[in-house]
């Protein structure tokens, strides 16, 4: 075999090698989505009321990744308020129960208003971290918002703090909380219409 021949195969293995990798990544991705989604299922079927439930989502993201500061919020449209009923932060306890939203400074209400994830961390402009900061009166090496859709509305979001590590959260874990948010969001107004 020629060292052209060698350096071939050698490549070809290469990317055999990465492409394994990444379809290996991606099973563990939805094996991780398909166990959340199945706690969350279940905490619908075994909670009996919107308490519960929060607390049951909050411990089926735990098992499959660390969220210690892990906030939801409501939005009621027509006295257009965000709720925070559910608040399990370590750092900061300081979220009013009932926000207006009368700016849309609230990095909360730029997720519900524009129904995208939002993600600020050290890379974010200066001005974006401000508003954070501003917002929840500490300083967060990365927030995450994502909101939380029903079929026909944005219905609030989960935010997910992190005051420690501007990296903590990869686009793999970005994508877990997309992926599970309207399941979440489902299981709250399927909960909250009983």
């Amino acid at each position: 075999m020629t060292i052209k021949s060698k350096n071939q195969l050698s490549e070809a293995l290469e990317r055999l090698r990465t492409k394994l990798e990444a379809s290996e990544a991606k099973r563990k991705q939805m094996e991780a989505n398909n166990q959340t989604l199945s706690l969350i299922s279940n905490a619908v079927n075994t909670t009996d009321n919107l308490d519960d439930l929060f607390k049951k989502i909050h411990e089926a993201l735990q098992q499959v990744i660390d969220v210690p500061n892990f906030i939801i919020a409501i939005y009621d449209l027509q006295k257009e308020l965000i709720s925070f009923p559910y608040i399990a932060d370590r750092s900061n306890k300081t979220l009013p129960d009932v926000k207006p939203v009368t700016s849309s400074e609230s990095p909360v209400f730029q997720v519900i208003a524009s129904g995208q994830t939002k993600i600020y961390d050290k890379n974010s402009p200066r001005n974006e971290q401000q508003k954070i900061k501003a917002h929840i009166n500490t300083s967060v090496k990365q927030w995450i918002g994502i909101p939380l859709k029903t079929r026909h509305v944005v219905i609030g979001a989960i935010v997910i703090q992190n005051y420690t590590d501007s990296k903590l959260y990869a686009r793999d874990d970005i994508n877990l909380f997309n992926s599970i948010s309207n399941v979440i969001a489902n299981a709250i107004d399927f909960k909250r219409d009983r």
